[in-house]
């Protein structure tokens, strides 16, 4: 002790019996954790926080005591650890010093130490067991050390070293605590009292309390998993030992501090707090871990060590419950095997016949025990019969499910249309099909009840009722799949194949047309698929998301055909004016002759046609057909933005099909087929009306005074054959009704073969230019005037307009010829290039 001499203050007292009361310098007072009564304190976190350990976690250790009352615990406490537990005077008699559960903390270290209530006391007398366990067991569980303090001259006495005790914590231990996951040991250190070395050893005392612990340990019940376990597998067992305190006071006082080196000094070899064996609870959770454990063992029965007449009757009354459980089972064994397929129609009266059976079997030889004992084993009794009964309760509440759900499925399949419709009489179908299933369970399960069972079928008709819902759902899917195909199939079908005849004829009145027949299908359409919905009774919000979604379809329906005959617009349009150009009103190949007015034709073929793009460049309907009005036939041509605009806010917003770019570059390609068209028919009316302008004595006139110049070329090979080529080429291209071809290729060639040798002979170019004399232009001719006007109205020039022009003028000007020249000639001044054809023409 002389190490603690410097900081602790020592005041004894001796007493008759030995013992010293010794009193250190403390900062925070003890507090009994739990009462004489078994109530556990709610001061204990305030303790914790005052003795500063709220905030050390985890590095805290707690050490408890176990013995006989007056067997001088609480004293060899305070020396160890400087605690100020009351101890006993021994000049007043021997008696009970503490009561319940005590906890102080170590006044130098974060130690924890907890004072048991001694045991074997006089003061409790026989319900002085149940206390005695419990405590022993909840120091059991908290401690990282329990020290078992045993005299001397009590070991191998059975109650005097608490061996009954230990088996009863031990076997207790094992069911609540040491099957939980991360479980650690706990160290049981034996500090034997007054021992006389002289006597008997210390390692010989050691030997024998661990034979005796062995022997405990195989005599415990355990459960399964540790059936084959010992004692070692849990604790780790420590055994140290004490000379008499007043009689070897010197020795006594040097284990003492030597224990107490051992206890609180890490870096001592033989330290006796191991990490691993904390119970890993941070020191601000402890009080209320601390208290769950106090609760879950004053729960447990079998640590209500009851009187002695009490044993007697628990004895009995065990025994005669346990003969009335085995008939009960033998007796229920028919019913079990009778509802293994099915359920049982009388299946609760089958039970409370075989319940009333074994209680009164019971009753009999057990009424005349204990009355207590007899009727807390009877209810013990009733309960275990409900629990054998409950498990084929639950397989008949399983099988009528099973039956309530199929007759359901039965009803709702036979009433439903085997064609594969969708019906407008859903919910009545569902409802009565649910009907009949839910009275049929709620008859059942009533009567399979039991009086006093505690069973409920509210689990049963929760999963039924879910299982049914479930079922309505898939059909109700299945119905609303049904009736999207049904209106799939609507509007592919009839809508489909009107709305191609109407976008494909593209009459003025197209759009009206399409709105119209939108409509009509539509009010026929949503009037039935509301009347199949609401009798699938779905949400209002369903059913408007599935109103919204069809009329989407339709609209896209709409979208998607009018698209297709977007992309063949250019086709369509030059379809349209072909059957008004190219072909007469009985849809025969047109012949143009002399008299006919091909401008007129022209111009209104082209109109025509150029009115598909108005109609084709906004989609002139709506998802919701409802906004359609009987005035809204107009069209918009996309030409006029502003105009679209406005009329796209005056009612409703169109969706735009093409856009100007695309109108625009449509427009031109059409014009430039179109103008060729044009320029074909206008050669084929020249060639008409030159063949008609030309006299045969004319041409019998040319034969004679050009007989010289024919044979001439007849003597010549090579010019012959040049002459029988390019007049069978011209007769070749007369024949097909391309009369204008020769002039196009030879405009071309010339063209080409300007823009080519231009660069190198510039200079040989501007003087032949120069010295070029042209004669005056004679005055413009009818045909000239022609050509003009054909200029003017946009429409292309004919070819007999151009050759008149050319005729009368006879000039060609090279700024008209080609970008590249005007640009290599824009620096230098330039003079048209006149020549003088009018004696070829004549």
């Amino acid at each position: 002790m002389e190490g603690l001499a410097a900081n602790e203050q020592k005041e004894r007292e001796d007493n008759a019996d030995g013992f010293v009361q010794v009193t250190y310098p403390h900062k925070q007072h003890k507090i009994q954790v739990v009462d004489y009564d078994g109530t556990f304190t709610q001061e204990l976190s305030e303790f914790i926080n005052l003795s500063g350990l709220s905030a050390v976690g985890f590095n805290y250790s707690l050490v408890a005591i176990l013995g006989c009352q007056s067997s001088g615990k609480s004293t060899l406490l305070n020396l160890l650890f400087g605690t100020q537990f009351p101890v006993m005077d021994s000049g007043q008699g021997r008696s009970q010093t503490t009561k319940g559960i005590w906890i102080d903390k170590d006044s130098t270290t974060n130690t924890l130490v907890l004072d048991l209530e001694g045991t074997d006391s006089r003061e409790r007398g026989e319900d002085r067991m149940s206390f005695e366990h419990k405590s022993a067991l909840f120091a059991l569980a908290l401690a990282e050390v329990l020290v078992v303090n045993m005299w001397f001259q009590d070991i191998g006495r059975y109650t005097a070293s608490n061996y009954g005790l230990l088996k009863t914590v031990f076997e207790v231990n094992l069911e609540l605590f040491q099957q939980q996951d991360g479980f650690t040991k706990t160290t049981l250190m034996f500090i034997i009292r007054d021992h006389i070395q002289q006597v008997t050893p210390l390692d010989r005392l050691e030997t024998m309390i661990r034979g005796d612990i062995d022997k405990i340990w195989k005599e415990i019940q355990k459960p399964a998993k540790f059936a084959e376990s010992s004692a070692w597998d849990f604790f780790e067992f420590r055994f140290e030992s004490l000379p008499h305190k007043v009689l070897e006071e010197p020795v006594f006082n040097q284990k003492i501090a030597a224990l107490r080196r051992r206890f609180l000094d890490p870096s001592d070899p033989t330290f006796i707090f191991h990490g691993q064996y904390s119970k890993n609870v941070p020191a601000d959770g402890f009080p209320r871990y601390a208290e769950s454990i106090w609760e879950v063992i004053r729960s447990q029965d079998q640590l209500n060590i009851p009187s002695q007449k009490e044993m007697l009757a628990n004895y009995r009354c065990d025994e005669i419950r346990a003969h009335a459980l085995t008939d009960f089972l033998q007796a229920m064994q028919p019913l079990k095997d009778s509802i293994k397929h099915t359920f049982v129609q009388d299946f609760g009266a089958q039970c409370q016949l075989l319940i009333d059976r074994a209680l009164e079997e019971y009753d009999g030889p057990a009424s005349r025990y204990h009355a207590s004992v007899c009727a807390q084993k009877r209810e013990q009794l009733h309960e275990r019969l409900c629990e054998e009964l409950n498990q084929l309760f639950r397989m008949q509440m399983a099988h009528l499910r099973a039956h309530c759900l199929e007759s359901f499925m039965n009803h709702i399949k036979a009433n439903l249309p085997k064609t594969g419709t969708a019906v407008r009489n859903f919910s009545e179908i569902v409802k009565a099909a649910e009907k009949q299933a839910m009275d049929k369970f709620h008859q059942v399960a009533e009567a399979s009840l039991v009086v006093n069972s505690g069973w409920t079928y509210t689990e049963a008709l929760e999963d039924l009722q879910t299982a049914i819902a479930d079922h309505i759902k898939r059909e109700r899917d299945n119905q609303l799949r049904l009736l999207t195909e049904e209106t799939k199939g609507a509007l592919e079908g009839g809508f489909m194949h009107s709305l191609s005849v109407i976008l494909e004829e593209a009459q003025p009145s197209m759009w009206s047309q399409v709105r119209r027949v939108h409509k009509s299908i539509m009010m026929d359409l949503e009037s039935s698929v509301l009347e199949v919905l609401h009798g699938l009774e779905l949400p209002e919000l369903s059913v408007e998301e599935f109103i919204t979604i069809f009329r989407q379809d339709a609209f896209n329906l709409i979208k998607r055909k009018t698209h297709e005959v977007l992309s063949f617009l250019p086709l369509y349009m030059l379809k349209r004016f072909d059957a008004k150009f190219r072909k007469d009103k009985d849809g025969l190949p047109r012949r143009w002759r002399p008299r006919d007015n091909i401008r007129e034709v022209f111009i209104e073929a082209r109109d025509d046609a150029l009115q598909l793009l108005d109609s084709f460049a906004y989609l002139r309907a709506n998802v919701d057909w409802h906004t359609y009005r009987e005035d809204d036939d107009h069209i918009i041509s996309p030409t006029t933005e502003a105009a679209a605009e406005k009329e796209k806010e005056q009612t409703h917003e169109y969706v735009e099909l093409l856009t100007p770019v695309q109108n625009a570059e449509m427009e031109a390609k059409f014009r430039q087929e179109a103008d060729v068209a044009y320029q074909e028919a206008h050669a084929q009316q020249e060639r008409l009306l030159q063949q008609a302008k030309i006299p045969y004595w004319m041409i019998a006139l040319l034969v004679f005074f050009g007989y010289d110049e024919i044979f001439s070329l007849l003597r010549s090979p090579i010019m012959l054959m040049l002459v029988v080529l390019v007049g069978g080429g011209l007769a070749v291209a007369h024949a097909l009704g391309m009369g204008h071809l020769p002039f196009v290729i030879a405009r071309q060639a010339f063209f080409t073969l300007s823009n080519q040798i231009l660069p190198n002979l510039e200079e040989t170019i501007r003087t032949q230019l120069q010295s070029f004399t042209a004669p005056p232009p004679p005055p413009t001719t009818p045909s000239a005037s022609a050509g003009l006007q054909h200029s003017r109205s946009g429409l292309p020039a004919t070819p007999m307009a151009r050759q008149t022009s050319t005729s009368s003028n006879a000039t060609f000007t090279t700024q008209a010829s080609s970008t590249s020249l005007n640009s290599s000639l824009s620096s230098r001044p330039t003079q048209p290039l006149r020549v003088d054809t009018s004696e070829k023409m004549d």
